[in-house]
């Protein structure tokens, strides 16, 4: 939505609401469950966490009418992320994880390596490396493997906890998921990214 890139809210807001009554009116289900998740991301960025929590479950419920599977595990992915930025590190697992779960069942790779990437930072949060680790390397390589350039996404988390580990831990967390041709090949990428902030300072 236009208006809600260029920071325009109340005009996003306005514009999607309109759309959602004349969805209502058309009988358009799915279009109405899309777009009451935007509303919550309106909601969201406005730190409306309340507001945008009754959003994302309104659209979850009429994904679950409508038997929605790839939407639902979205909208499970985003009451995650709002329960993450609200601390609740409890609920944001048990939401990627339902998430995770559906994305899993469907054999969507974006969506897993995206349901990954969560938990990957969470575990980092709560002093949890190893797992971290883990999980960003299934991330990464999922999406190299897809081609989306959010991989650089979790190279950066990876080189954050090498940095933070020491080579040593952080080798031995790989060894779990790597072999040694691949560790080296990602110990490699993580020195050029490494590099790469360094001239750019």
């Amino acid at each position: 939505m236009l208006a809600h890139d260029r920071g325009n809210y109340a005009e996003a807001e306005c514009r999607c609401q309109q759309a959602i009554d004349i969805f209502e009116q058309l009988g358009k289900r799915f279009e109405i469950g899309v777009s009451r998740r935007e509303l919550g991301d309106l909601a969201h960025d406005r730190s409306n966490d309340a507001e945008a929590e009754r959003r994302y479950l309104q659209a979850l419920g009429i994904f679950e009418e409508l038997g929605n599977e790839r939407e639902l595990a979205s909208s499970h992915h985003q009451l995650g992320n709002l329960a993450y930025s609200r601390g609740n590190r409890t609920e944001a697992k048990r939401r990627y994880r339902q998430a995770l779960a559906i994305f899993e069942e469907l054999g969507d790779r974006a969506g897993i390596a995206r349901c990954q990437t969560m938990p990957g930072d969470l575990s980092m949060d709560t002093d949890r490396p190893n797992d971290a680790v883990r999980l960003h390397i299934q991330a990464f390589a999922a999406r190299l493997d897809i081609g989306t350039p959010h991989a650089r996404d979790n190279l950066d988390s990876l080189l954050d906890l090498r940095t933070t580990m020491g080579d040593a831990a952080f080798a031995g967390a790989c060894a779990d998921v790597l072999d040694q041709e691949n560790y080296a090949a990602l110990s490699i990428m993580l020195d050029d990214l490494a590099g790469e902030l360094l001239s750019g300072e």
